[in-house]
């Protein structure tokens, strides 16, 4: 036998062996499937979201052979479905023919986690009157899963229209799966009506100065709190003519306020009897005053003992102690306007009284005492208050009585307002209309230095004709116009 020969047949029986040995050992080894999943076994998810299958990975594995395993293809089976709600399965397998199989499984659960949605109608906070009834405005419940639950809905809490207070309702609703979900609604029963002002007596008042004002009173009842107290502001100060107003005022518990008012008119006591002046009489009265030239006027009367009369404004308030100078000489302060502006004055016969009594407290602040005799801007007849307020005219003359107001217009006018613009044509004026009058009313502007240089002429062609000059008092006869407004 050749050496070749020797060595084939040593390499058969090694071969042989070596099967042998393999088989052996390939016998003895057990075989695996092993599985590596991304996720958990079991895993929740809210229902309606998008769901991702995990990463699954299997290794064939042996205890002897190949313990460290070779990657194998891994099948899935089954399917969720996230739009409704329960436990899903999913399989994965992976085999390796003749040798091994393996297959694991997971739980996805599907489930409801958002809880019902309650949408109040209306406000979450009401405010409703006492003693009205509560209507509750609604509500709406819905689920995303179990869809429309406003008959599910249950409410807690009732409203007393009765009692004023605060009170909740509460809505509540719970879905299938047991979410809850609760609102609240604030509901305010309030006292908003006011107490009702009853005043006793009349509501306008006209009394005599110097007598007694006794207020009839006022009382005030509330739908809650029953009889209310009535604060009252005002006293009409009886030795002084004058429009005044008394108001009342009362306040409930929760606040809510009533007011009413009583106007009281104080009249002028009767003054005596008007007196004939007698014959040939002149009336100086001077407007718009007092100015800067008014100092000299005083000085010309003053001369002549002459006594006139001043229908004051505060239009030059430099000027207003002129006021007190005029009263100290003995002539007479009356009122003309505080403002002269005809806009404000003639607006209403509101603003006309209020602009007499701003004018008449000057004059009471400078003399002492409060004028009652007046004259209107522009005279009775004006026609320029139409603009401003028809009929305002035919009003205001008809308040002046019951207020205790004497007014005079004039019959003779100076025309310094007008057409004259220099003394003599002022002086010759006057003079001309004085000669067609037994008593005269002279109408001048002391804010005018012409006419006040006129006055002297005046006055000494006057004396010098025999006539005499007097102021205007409360006894005098009072020139009127015809009223056009």
């Amino acid at each position: 036998m050749t050496v070749k020969n020797i060595r084939k047949k040593i390499c058969v029986v090694l071969l042989i062996v070596c099967l042998a040995v393999f088989g052996i050992v390939w016998h003895m080894n057990e075989f695996t499937i092993e599985f590596n999943i991304s996720d958990s076994e079991t895993q929740e998810i809210a229902f309606g979201e998008n769901y991702e299958p995990p990463t699954v990975e299997a290794l064939l594995k042996g205890t002897i052979l190949f313990s460290n395993g070779i990657p194998v293809e891994v099948s899935r089976s089954g399917s969720v479905d996230t739009g409704k709600t329960g436990t899903y399965t999913e399989s994965y397998t992976a085999s390796v023919r003749w040798i091994c199989e393996g297959e694991v499984t997971r739980e996805i659960d599907v489930v409801d986690v958002v809880p019902p949605v309650i949408t109040l109608a209306g406000s979450e906070q009401m405010h409703i009157d006492q003693n009205t009834a509560f209507e509750d405005p609604g509500f709406t419940a819905s689920d995303d899963y179990d869809g429309d639950l406003t008959n599910n809905v249950h409410i807690r809490g009732e409203v007393d229209t009765d009692v004023c207070g605060t009170y909740i309702v509460e809505y509540s609703v719970t879905d299938a799966a047991g979410h809850e979900t609760t609102a609240v609604r604030t509901v305010y029963v309030d006292d908003k009506e006011a107490p009702k002002m009853t005043m006793s007596g009349e509501a306008e008042m006209v009394l005599t100065a110097g007598s007694t004002f006794d207020d009839p009173g006022c009382t005030a009842s509330d739908n809650v709190d029953g009889e209310v107290e009535v604060s009252i502001e005002g006293q009409p100060d009886m030795s002084t003519p004058g429009e005044y107003t008394i108001h009342y005022r009362a306040v409930d518990a929760a606040g809510n306020a009533a007011e009413c008012a009583r106007t009281v008119y104080v009249k002028a006591a009767p003054s005596a009897d008007v007196k004939d002046p007698g014959n040939k009489v002149v009336y100086l009265t001077f407007d718009d005053g007092p100015g800067k030239y008014t100092e000299d006027l005083l000085e010309i009367l003053d001369k002549y003992n002459v006594k006139a009369t001043f229908f004051v404004t505060n239009q030059f308030p430099d000027y207003k102690n002129m006021i007190a100078r005029e009263a100290e000489a003995g002539h007479t302060v009356a009122i003309h306007t505080y403002s002269h502006d005809f806009s404000d004055v003639y607006a209403s016969e509101e603003n006309y009284f209020a602009d007499v009594n701003r004018i008449a407290d000057v004059c009471e602040s400078q003399t002492g005492v409060r004028p009652t005799l007046l004259r209107f801007p522009g005279g009775t007849s004006n026609e320029v208050s139409k603009r401003y307020c028809p009929g305002i005219m035919t009003a205001i003359t008809a308040s002046c009585d019951t207020l205790g107001y004497s007014y005079c217009d004039w019959n003779v006018d100076s025309n310094d307002a007008g057409g004259a613009s220099t003394s003599s044509e002022v002086a010759g004026n006057v003079i001309e209309g004085i000669k067609n009058h037994n008593v005269s009313y002279v109408l001048q502007h002391d804010i005018k230095d012409f006419s006040v240089d006129a006055v002297e002429e005046i006055i000494q062609w006057g004396l010098a004709n025999g006539y005499t000059f007097l102021p205007l008092t409360s006894s005098s006869p009072m020139c009127h116009h015809s009223v056009h407004n």
